[in-house]
């Protein structure tokens, strides 16, 4: 105890001496009543340096030696301009009074629709809102990012638990983060992490998501009421304009013409003139939580206003807690860059308009540039812009040419996403005093107060002694490993070991074939500083009523991570679904059969081989190859456990559902079989982490060819077929629409001479009574094996998904986080008729299940209407049919 208050003293004189030797601007920001201005932003011009006072009026704001204009600033007072001068190396105390801001009733003219001045300003903020978004091209910032909140209510039956782990109400929290981020068109962004520093565990704080939120730029959702749909969304409502830094401000009230997670509240200030935003004080409302949003933009160049402070209030209620977080955000520009692809002559023809007091005609645009130097999209700028009245119609158009042509001057997009976040290695082991000197906004006396346990902790942890007695616990067998399992963790030696517990849902199930089955898996990771890594895995099973040990081993080794290149050894005894590998998870089977007497599964006993090789030939184009040797078992039913009978079924026997299943390609069989599949994607994006190359996204399909073939006389194998497929899927966004989703895939046996029912093509098929999830790809009402086939098939699937498309319009369910989804599957074989079926279903209903209705139709007439539940835990359901 000695010696930690030992360096608390010293820690503490290091952070005075630092504060004696900085110098700057320091005081206080109060109003005409004496009462101080909390998140009053503070900057030099140009905002070269800039901060925010604290809840009690402070502010404290570094500088080297000079002349400076300090410019303080806020949403409900007039901005006032200091001079100041810093002579020595000592802080200016400059206590700042700020008067509240005189509003201007607007002159309000009254057009033969009764329309609101309002929305003739969004129109024009809406068609400047792409030049604003790609003015720059290029900058450099700064961000302090301060975090504080609060737990207000906890429920009384966790108070006792969470006191233990130092959670009590209106006990603060604190987390701090500053990063350096470098931006460029159009959305590259490199961040690193200078220092970040929390009063809690696992509180490090990724500040980009939050100041990089940007009115002018459009997304899915929330929508922005400088948006293309903020018309349909919005109504917009001119309060009043008041004076700031020489432009005349417009205060618009927006308020959502329904209800919704996707849409503001509040208000937004735009410029006259110029027709950029201000500010904005908008309220967003989500499931669990409120967040009130603050952003004030200035000056930092000349004509290029941007966000150099943000204030973002939420409070969450859930599950009986209840939370106050505050954000403050403080950012610093340099190296700003305007972007010479996009037309900055508009910004001078803005000046010239302003001064000659009229609005933008086309004679000012042609003595900078001749009618004919102007191409074919700058010419209908030219002529919407110089209309005195702008329709919704001409400010969606005018939004949409600029979004072109900055889409059309950016460059293209390498394929490697290089990792844009990076984290100093001092970052999180910085002394106060180094945090005093560069912290922007000062810690409050709570704030501070929530760092001391911290502190603590982090000593302990940070002995060695502590550290060595971590490390030898997470290697250490210990009794509640047998009941629960564990991951073991060996450091030194790059290594994880796994146990899976008796009690895991992953280590029994029961099926009719097998009766009750328990399993233990494990499984042994090792990871190379080169990215290369060794995954061994062996499962041990034993069946109950057939008194038969099963087991299962597996080697995977990567051996060039670059290329993505593996070789993959497996074998052993296993029990197969004969629609392997479509088949279900075996909880369900395990559910069908306990409590409704379903057995839908058939299974068979396999002992073999496999050797698999995958590797990328270039990017975007895959070639996997297997050999796989087998000897395939005929099984039967040993059981008859059940629970429950509500439909009086009665157990099947273990033979597939299917008019081709014969008693010659279900006997036991040896089959020795070859399979390849060579994938190609255009333009496959990737990142490379750890040596590591892994996939990211393409906007481009993918292709591919499969082929299989049983080949007959090695090893004893008497399996003789040949079988190719091409396939083609891609999940495409639809801009504000939602996403659209395909696959479409055909393919037909060459030869069919000597073909057991496993080697028949199987099909995504929810079982009728349990789904296994709401993939599109799988057909709702289908009998799970009816449809297998060594013929010919023809196999499509299509899904669009739609946060607000039908139900979702209604009042009671506008303010869920539902998504809508319409589906189209068709199916046709050789051995069958025409299917194909159409669906409806919502999915996230009340945040725990999906629910689904679809109608399947075979030769164009009527079969199935059926209603499905899809709960994610274990994706079960329930289908009723109709004839």
């Amino acid at each position: 105890m000695k010696t930690f208050l030992f360096i608390l003293l010293i820690v503490l004189l290091s952070a005075s001496n630092v504060l004696l030797k900085a110098q700057g601007i320091k005081g206080e920001i109060i109003n005409e009543k004496g009462e101080p201005i909390p998140f009053a932003t503070v900057y030099t011009e140009k905002s070269l340096k800039g901060t925010i006072s604290d809840n009690n009026g402070i502010y404290y704001l570094k500088l080297p030696k000079g002349d400076y204009n300090i410019i303080v600033k806020h949403l409900s007072y007039k901005t006032k301009t200091l001079q100041v001068q810093i002579l020595s190396e000592n802080f200016v105390e400059k206590n700042v009074s700020l008067e509240s801001q005189n509003y201007i009733l607007p002159n309000i003219t009254v057009t033969a629709n009764n329309e609101d001045p309002a929305y003739y300003i969004m129109r024009k903020a809406m068609a400047m809102s792409q030049y604003y978004l790609n003015q720059v091209s290029e900058y450099d910032c700064r961000v302090y990012l301060k975090g504080t909140g609060f737990l207000s209510k906890i429920p009384v039956l966790l108070k006792k638990t969470m006191k233990k782990e130092g959670i009590e109400e209106n006990k603060v929290m604190t987390m701090e983060n500053i990063t350096d981020i470098h931006f460029e068109l159009p959305d590259k962004i490199h961040k690193k992490v200078i220092a970040m520093k929390t009063s809690f565990e696992g509180g490090d704080m990724e500040p980009l998501e939050y100041i990089s939120l940007s009115l002018y730029n459009e997304m899915k959702t929330p929508i922005s009421p400088l948006d293309k749909r903020a018309f349909s969304v919005y109504k917009f409502k001119l309060e009043n304009t008041f004076t700031d830094q020489d432009r005349s401000i417009n205060k618009i009230k927006v308020i959502p013409r329904r209800k919704g997670f996707d849409l503001y509240s509040g208000y937004i200030y735009i410029a006259e003139n110029y027709w950029n935003i201000h500010s904005a004080d908008l309220e967003l409302e989500q499931k669990l939580f409120t967040v009130r949003i603050k952003q004030i933009y200035a000056p930092v160049s000349d004509d290029v206003w941007m966000p150099i402070s943000h204030n973002l209030n939420a409070n969450v209620r859930a599950m009986g807690f209840e939370m106050n977080y505050n954000y403050v955000a403080s950012v610093d520009f340099k190296n700003i860059k305007l972007n010479k692809d996009t037309d900055q002559s508009i910004m001078q023809i803005i000046h010239d308009e302003i001064a000659k007091n009229r609005l933008i005609e086309n004679e000012i645009l042609n003595k900078q540039k001749s009618e004919n130097s102007l191409t074919k999209d700058k010419k209908a700028v030219s002529k919407i812009i110089s209309k005195e009245k702008l329709s919704n119609r001409d400010a969606r158009k005018l939004k949409g040419i600029m979004q072109k042509e900055a889409k059309k001057e950016a460059p293209p997009e390498p394929m490697e996403i290089k990792l844009n976040y990076e984290i100093s290695d001092s970052a999180t082991n910085l002394s106060v005093s180094y945090w005093d000197s560069i912290r922007p906004v000062p810690l409050s006396l709570n704030e501070k107060d929530s760092y001391k346990t911290k502190d603590s902790i982090q000593i302990l942890m940070e002995n060695p002694e502590y550290k060595d007695s971590v490390k030898n616990a997470m290697k250490k067998f210990k009794f509640k490993d047998i009941p629960f399992g564990n991951t073991y963790i060996y450091e030194n030696a790059d290594i994880k070991f796994f146990t899976s517990g008796i009690t895991s849902f992953s280590c029994f199930t029961y099926n009719t074939v097998e009766g009750l089955k328990l399993m233990k898996h494990f499984w042994v990771k090792k990871e190379y500083k080169n990215g290369k890594s060794l995954y061994i895995r062996p499962d041990f099973a034993y069946s109950l009523e057939r008194n038969t040990l099963l087991y299962y081993g597996k080697f995977d080794y990567e051996y060039m991570p670059l290329k993505r290149a593996k070789i993959i050894i497996e074998g052993g005894r296993k029990t197969i679904d004969y629609n392997n590998p479509n088949h279900k998870p075996p909880i369900i089977n395990m559910l069908t059969t306990l409590m409704l007497k379903d057995n839908f599964a058939k299974l068979y006993e396999k002992d073999y081989v496999k050797i698999s090789h995958e590797t990328d030939i270039i990017n975007g184009l895959e070639l996997n190859t297997t050999l796989e040797y087998a000897y395939r078992k005929q099984l039967e039913n040993n059981s008859d456990f059940f629970l429950l009978n509500p439909l009086n079924n009665e157990f099947t026997v273990n033979i597939p559902d299917n008019n081709f299943a014969t008693t010659d390609n279900l006997n036991n069989n040896t089959a020795f079989v070859f399979s390849g599949k060579i994938q190609y994607t255009h333009q496959y994006r990737y990142k490379i982490r750890d040596n590591k190359k892994i996939m990211a996204y393409s906007d481009y399909p993918s292709f591919s060819i499969y082929y299989k073939q049983g080949i007959n006389n090695v090893f004893n194998s008497n399996s003789l077929f040949s079988f190719i497929q091409a396939s083609v899927n891609q999940s495409k966004s639809i801009g504000f629409l939602g996403y659209f989703n395909y696959n479409f895939s055909t393919g037909l046996f060459l030869n069919k001479k000597d073909i057991d029912f496993a080697d028949f093509k199987s099909f995504n098929i929810n079982p009728s009574y349990l789904a296994s999830n709401s993939d599109f790809r799988a057909f709702r009402l289908l009998n799970y094996y009816s449809h297998n086939t060594n013929d010919y098939f023809v196999e499509g699937h299509l899904n669009f998904v739609n946060n607000r498309l039908l139900l979702k319009h209604l009042p009671i369910l506008n303010k869920t986080l539902m998504r809508e989804n319409i589906y189209l599957n068709y199916l046709k074989t050789g051995t069958n008729k025409d299917y194909f079926e159409v669906g409806y279903g919502l999915d996230q209903l009340f945040l725990m299940f999906n629910i689904e209705i679809f109608t399947g139709f075979e030769s164009w007439k009527h079969k199935f209407t059926g209603i499905k539940i899809v709960y994610p835990i274990f994706s079960g359901g329930i289908t009723i049919n109709a004839g």
